[in-house]
């Protein structure tokens, strides 16, 4: 069955334990860190050359972009091409959704040449969109 992040966002860092990180892939476990700070928003996750939706967001971004939406390890998941976030973004906030996207902070070739290069890449949130601040074509 599907493990349910929200279950996981009851429980505080600390209590975190090995089990719980066995289960969740890495990028799961940036993601739910993630949604705990933005649980309000559709949130859009920087995947190399393609922007992640996970869970309840997967299902969301499925059903208003008109996208595949299939089980990958623990979440829901859909994606988008990279130089499409701008369309989509737009369509989702066009619907009422708060999009946040998270993008991000280092490159594959960084990466490769530093010392981190087996770890997780680091993203952050870098645009919250919503009807009142989504305005212009180059926004992104």
């Amino acid at each position: 069955s599907v493990k349910s992040y929200e279950n996981s966002q009851n429980s505080s860092d600390t209590n975190l334990n090995k089990r719980t990180k066995s289960i969740y892939t890495p990028l799961e476990l940036q993601f739910i860190e993630m949604k705990k700070k933005y649980k309000d928003a559709v949130l859009c996750v920087e995947c190399g050359y393609k922007y992640r939706f996970f869970g309840q967001d997967a299902e969301i971004a499925a059903k208003e972009l008109n996208i595949y939406c299939h089980l990958d390890h623990n979440f829901m998941t859909a994606s988008i091409p990279s130089h499409r976030l701008f369309i989509h973004v737009r369509r989702l906030v066009a619907k009422g959704h708060k999009v946040g996207v998270i993008k991000q902070m280092e490159t594959a070739a960084l990466k490769a040449a530093g010392e981190n290069k087996s770890s997780l890449f680091s993203r952050k949130l870098t645009a919250l969109y919503t009807k009142s601040t989504l305005i212009g074509e180059d926004i992104l």
